[in-house]
């Protein structure tokens, strides 16, 4: 496993994309959230990680909740539910609390990284495999 990658900010960045509106606060503090589980060797204390990312981020943890809810909900009307079902099989009407996403979001970040590893690798051979079939066939002909 190439742990560079986990810990490569646009990484997480593209990880967090998945789930909601990309241009809006709460999307900033969930991939502040989950770079700080990442720094911490994937391991914290998940009652406690709004108040330490509201520390470091200079905010009030009420504040942090109340952008990362309306991320969700947002994102939730506008079509990102099957990001939530295909990832990390949430099947409920509704998006989850705030809480209980941090801890989702954090817990599936390495599944994801594996996975898009494996996505990019079949795709680098198919394009390989390709540019090499062409220019068999110009050289051919």
């Amino acid at each position: 496993m190439n742990f560079n990658l986990l810990r490569d900010k646009e990484q997480i960045s593209r990880y967090v994309n998945q789930f909601g509106p990309i241009r809006s606060r709460g999307k900033e503090y969930l991939k502040r959230i989950v770079e700080y589980y990442v720094e911490n060797d994937f391991s914290v204390d998940f009652s406690q990680i709004l108040k330490q990312v509201g520390a470091q981020q200079g905010c009030d943890p009420k504040t942090i909740h109340k952008a990362i809810s309306r991320f969700l909900y947002t994102g939730w009307s506008k079509g990102f539910d099957w990001a939530w079902r295909h990832y990390l099989g949430w099947t409920q009407p509704e998006p989850p609390q705030p809480a209980a996403a941090i801890q989702m979001l954090c817990k599936s970040y390495i599944t994801f990284v594996l996975s898009f590893q494996d996505i990019l690798a079949c795709t680098s051979s198919w394009y390989i495999r390709l540019a090499v079939e062409r220019m068999d066939a110009l050289q051919e002909g």
